[in-house]
């Protein structure tokens, strides 16, 4: 995987770090019904997609997701 790193790194910049792609991976296995997440790719920042990431059920994680889109909500603001 730290090879994949480093190519897309190359290729596309500093946003592919090992972490990141690592968490990329994590986000694929979780999801992997693309038109499950897809109404929520173009309102969630990947700072929002991480936080989804150890949330138990999918249920929570749609939950956070619907609620961070409605109220349009920072991960710096965190949810009131």
């Amino acid at each position: 995987m730290s090879t994949v790193s480093t190519q897309l790194t190359e290729r596309f910049g500093r946003n592919f770090s090992l972490r990141n792609v690592r968490r990329m991976m994590q986000f694929s296995e979780q999801f992997p019904d693309f038109s499950e997440i897809q109404p929520f790719c173009t309102k969630l920042s990947w700072s929002h997609c991480v936080e989804l990431l150890p949330l138990r059920t999918k249920e929570a994680k749609f939950f956070y997701a619907n609620l961070v889109c409605s109220q349009r909500t920072s991960k710096h603001q965190g949810i009131t």
